[in-house]
């Protein structure tokens, strides 16, 4: 009896899945350099099906993850409550993209006076402010 192999090309063309959602952080966290892009990478994740799980990796390379817009003077010069748009992108070994828009919303947390001149620390945070129900609170 005589086996005959025929090789098969599996071809790689599904994007990776990102894990990823807006995230909220106190206002203090971004002005005091807190919110380094190293910090920032570990709250997210990506996964190939191919591939398995990626890693965080640096721009350009293959199979792996970066956050693609990140500036660390939007964070640090943040004078207000704000949502500073992030761009999450993911690359497997074939160079399949998905990319994945993120909000980091920052809360201003300082304690303020309320009604009777009387100091009470309050903070309100809301997914309405990005439309996105699947956040973060840090």
């Amino acid at each position: 009896m005589t086996v005959i192999m025929i090789p098969i090309k599996v071809e790689d063309k599904i994007p990776p899945e990102i894990y990823a959602g807006d995230v909220f952080f106190p206002l203090k966290f971004a002005n005091s350099g807190k919110l380094t892009y190293d910090y920032l990478i570990k709250l997210f994740s990506a996964k190939d099906d191919f591939d398995g799980e990626l890693t965080s990796i640096e721009q350009g390379i293959l199979n792996g993850y970066f956050i693609e817009g990140y500036n660390e003077e939007d964070f640090l010069k943040a004078s207000d409550e704000t949502a500073i748009a992030l761009k999450v992108v993911a690359v497997d070994k074939a160079g399949n993209r998905k990319e994945q828009e993120i909000n980091c919303c920052l809360v201003d947390t300082k304690s303020r006076h309320i009604g009777n001149g009387r100091k009470k620390r309050f903070r309100f945070v809301s997914a309405c402010l990005t439309g996105n129900t699947n956040v973060t609170i840090v």
